[in-house]
């Protein structure tokens, strides 16, 4: 990496660690999957056929992840699809691991200051691990993105294999946040009968914890309708509002999810200016001709007479860019660096 480029870089993490604030950094969570640790004890028979060093470490991977590290060349970048990722620091603190990873895209501006990894990634490792992910800057002039990943053992044993692989098949890029927008809803005539249905949700979450969410994974919620023209948000639908058994469900839907990481939540601020937050949530899924949509009911719990003393807020996050691709590299923890 040029020096003058890996200055700026360095200056932008340092910038961003001292903003760092608990409850605003991008994060995204995956866990890896379960890697056994086991010695090779049959042969390995490959044919002498034409295939890429990728597809043999694959097959390879397969049959013994523990031993197949030991043949994988260390490769701190990788170019594909005009994006180049690149392995820049690391260190190891007990059972976790933190390393740096630059995107930067080398012919065009698919890069930017909102650039996601979108849980595509996976970290081949011998130990079960979960990993994380954030932000840590933007580069304006080499289209550069930092992204700081960390892993962490799952048994808490300190990490002293250090050789891993880390693969990013997609990003998002091009991001709105739209924070504290009022949605032009007449909170005092919404439907006290509206149609429902009942659904197998397939994810559920909220301020209401775990006891607010059915076991059966179960729930009534509202039947979509004709999106609201007047929603704000562009690549989120409001789809339907209504009291459900004296719960007041606000509904959204979002098309394609795989290809944009739409999301967000709604509440309400009373004349009092406090605020209401929903309760729980429901998401369900639809497949059509067009693709997936997934709906969610967020549920609060206010009467109609309260709720016509409000007004009706939202933090939602759009994804305008999907780029694909694959990026792999392969490094020792405890020496990764430009």
């Amino acid at each position: 990496m040029p020096e003058g480029m890996q200055t700026r870089i360095l200056n932008n993490v340092l910038i961003q660690s001292r903003k760092k604030h608990p409850i605003h950094p991008v994060i995204w969570k995956r866990t890896a999957a379960v890697l056994i640790e086991a010695a090779l004890c049959i042969g390995l028979t490959i044919p002498v056929v034409a295939q890429s060093p990728d597809t043999i470490y694959q097959l390879m991977y397969q049959v013994a992840p523990a031993v197949v590290r030991f043949f994988q060349p260390i490769q701190q970048s990788d170019t594909d699809n005009g994006i180049r990722m690149e392995v820049v620091s690391s260190s190891i603190d007990g059972d976790t691991a933190h390393f740096y990873i630059t995107m930067q895209d080398l012919t065009g501006d698919r890069i930017d200051e909102t650039t996601d990894l979108y849980d595509s990634y996976t970290i081949h490792a011998p130990y079960e691990t979960s990993a994380w992910c954030e932000s840590y800057g933007y580069d304006e002039e080499t289209r550069t993105a930092t992204i700081m990943v960390h892993i962490t053992r799952k048994d808490g044993n300190p990490i002293t294999d250090q050789k891993i692989t880390f693969i990013a098949t997609e990003f998002l890029s091009r991001k709105t946040i739209y924070d504290g927008i009022e949605i032009p809803v007449d909170l005092g005539t919404v439907p006290m009968v509206p149609d429902t249905q009942t659904v197998r949700f397939t994810g559920a979450g909220g301020p209401g914890g775990k006891e607010a969410i059915p076991k059966d994974h179960m729930a009534k919620v509202l039947v979509p309708g004709t999106p609201d023209s007047s929603f704000p948000i562009s690549g989120i639908d409001l789809t339907g509002i209504g009291f459900v058994d004296g719960k007041l469900h606000i509904q959204t839907q979002i098309k394609d999810p795989h290809s944009n990481d739409n999301h967000g939540y709604f509440y309400l601020i009373d004349g009092d200016g406090s605020q209401i937050d929903y309760h729980v949530s429901y998401t369900f899924q639809k497949e059509t001709s067009d693709g997936r949509i997934d709906y969610t009911d967020y549920l609060f719990k206010v009467t109609p007479e309260q709720l016509a003393e409000c007004s009706l807020y939202g933090h939602f996050v759009t994804a305008g860019l999907l780029t694909q691709g694959y990026w792999s590299v392969t490094f020792h923890l405890d020496n990764a660096q430009s």
